[in-house]
């Protein structure tokens, strides 16, 4: 996956995560945690993005400027 197709799929989990987890129907629970599986799904069920799933996701937070670690 190139580095912009990383970055648009790090500004779709930032937007759904942080600002509108509604916009996808994902809920949060009390302390701002989402289910992963909820999150693959929904996100291809909103928004038609087939190629989220786990690995992905932990390839972008890994490849994240942001990341603290």
């Amino acid at each position: 996956m190139t580095s912009n197709q990383l970055n648009k799929v790090s500004k779709f989990l930032s937007l759904v995560l942080r600002h509108k987890p509604d916009a996808i129907g994902l809920e949060l629970d009390q302390y701002g945690w989402a289910n992963i599986n909820e999150l693959i799904s929904k996100a291809y069920t909103s928004n038609g993005l087939s190629n989220l799933s786990f690995d992905l996701i932990q390839q972008v937070v890994e490849t994240n400027e942001k990341n603290d670690s």
